[in-house]
Formats: C-alpha cells, structure tokens, sequence
C-alpha cells in the first residue's frame, strides 16, 4: 500500500513540476482576456501593445476550448498587434505557441503571418511563423517557421474553420538551422516537408522589426518600420512565446482543457483516496 502512495506522490509531483515549467520560461505572453480597449497587455513584459483595426471576440461560440473569456480577431487586410518585445535572437531556443482559427479557408489568402520579428537583410535573420502558402511539395495551409532563406513546413491543413494549437520549437544551439525546427499541431508532433536548410542567427533589437501578431514586416530588409504584408484573416488566443525548447509533454499540457495537469492531479488524488478506503477495509 505504502509502494501505492508513493508512486501516486511521485505522479502529482512530476506533473506540477512539469506544468510550473511550462509557464516559468515565459518571456512574453498575450492572453487576450481584457475583452475590449485599444491595446492589450504583455503579461510578462507588463507591456500596453496597440491594436490596430482588430475586433474583440467575446462569444463563448466562439472561442478555443480552453479557459479564456476573449480572443482578437484578424481581417486579412490591416489588422496587427505591433508589439514592444524584441524575441529571442541568434541561436538561441525558443518556442512560439498559440491558438488559430483560419476564417478564410480559400487558398488565395493562406500566406498569413502568426508571430513575426526580425530582418531579412542576411540570410538566417528573421523568425516568422505563418501559414505556408506554397504547393507541392510543402502542404498549402500547414503551419511554417521560416528564417530568411530557409524554412521548416508541416503537414496539417489548418485552413478547416477550426480552432487548433500550433507550436513551433527551436532547440538552438551552436550550427542550429531551419531544420531542427518541430512542429506540433493540437499537441500531435507535425511531419515535415519542404525543409530547407539555414543556419539561425535572428536579429533583433536597433533597426530590427520587434514581435508583431497577425501580420509581418516583410520589406527589402524587414527594418523596423518596413510595410506590413501577410495579414492574417482570422482569429487568434493565448500566444506565447518561450525561451526554451518545450517538450511534447510542455506542449500537450497546453492543449486540453481541463488541461493534463487538471486531469492527471485528480486523478493522483483519486487513486490516494482509493488507496486509504482500501487500507481501511483491510484493518
């Protein structure tokens, strides 16, 4: 019985501890949960970031199947987040994840930018999630993270009128390039086409364009203030932007709801109890 417990103790402390890992490496993070106003706020940075001709999504209909009040939504025209957070530059890890609901499902509109920063000056420069909007041999629809001159696609269509998590996830790393890249749609590890290979060095802070939400700076060297281009026409939740590589478990725990660590906690304490109703009737 004492062996029960102690493997149930071991169960719910790992999970904690993974769970409290999955939000501990947080350097920026949008939540989307004020619901209305001009701007919305960094949790992490305590930053006020603009909104430009975005619209407040409060129906419960329609909203992503987690714990949120409130998500913004894109018009594939003008609307972007311009934000203050500089990212995460050279080699070094990092993971982006968040929620999206394509509304425009045709394939003449699905080179739409999620998160973006960086230049294109030099190849390797900038870091951009979006959706490809290429064909064969790279999935039209799939989710891409691209550095300037090379890119890592994966295989799942998005473009379904559905809600999914996507996660993009760089180890870094001394010789890191586009193809280390893992891709995990609703917490299922991604397949991948059209990679193509380029060393990571991504630029950030001076001239370079800081983090933008829903659209890209994509001019002749992606300055600071280069035109925007590749809006996306859509909705987006719960971005996040980490400063490590998250692990499938890291990334799973963000997709359910109630979330893994809900799940499994409840049932740590259920077999506890079970456990002790068991050692009485034994007595």
């Amino acid at each position: 019985m004492k062996t029960n417990l102690c493997l149930t103790w071991s169960l719910t402390l790992t999970m904690f501890v993974l769970c409290a890992r999955a939000e501990a490496d947080l350097v920026a993070y949008w939540d989307f949960e004020e619901g209305s106003g001009a701007t919305t706020k960094d949790q992490i940075n305590v930053n006020d970031d603009p909104l430009t001709d975005t619209t407040w999504i409060t129906d419960p209909a329609l909203l992503p199947p987690i714990a949120t009040t409130a998500a913004i939504g894109f018009d594939g025209v003008t609307s972007v987040i311009d934000t203050a957070f500089e990212g995460i530059e050279g080699n070094n890890p990092r993971t982006i994840a968040l929620w999206v609901q394509l509304t425009d499902v045709t394939d003449e509109a699905l080179s739409q930018s999620l998160v973006a920063y960086g230049g294109r000056a030099v190849n390797g420069q900038k870091w951009h999630v979006r959706i490809n909007d290429g064909g064969d041999p790279r999935v039209r629809g799939a989710i891409r993270t691209e550095a300037q001159g090379g890119n890592q696609t994966g295989t799942t269509n998005l473009a379904d009128g559905n809600w999914h998590h996507v996660a993009s996830v760089f180890p870094g790393g001394d010789g890191a390039d586009n193809t280390d890249v893992i891709h995990y749609v609703d917490g299922i590890l991604e397949g991948e086409t059209g990679t193509t290979d380029e060393p990571i060095d991504t630029g950030i802070g001076g001239v370079f364009p800081r983090v933008s939400i829903g659209a890209r700076r994509q001019g002749a060297n992606a300055e600071v203030d280069s035109e925007l281009s590749s809006f996306l026409n859509g909705t987006l939740d719960d971005v996040r932007i980490y400063d490590h590589a998250l692990t499938a478990a890291e990334v799973q725990s963000l997709v359910p709801e109630p979330s893994s660590c809900v799940l499994v906690l409840m049932g740590a304490i259920g077999l506890m109890a079970s456990a002790r109703r068991r050692k009485r009737l034994s007595k």
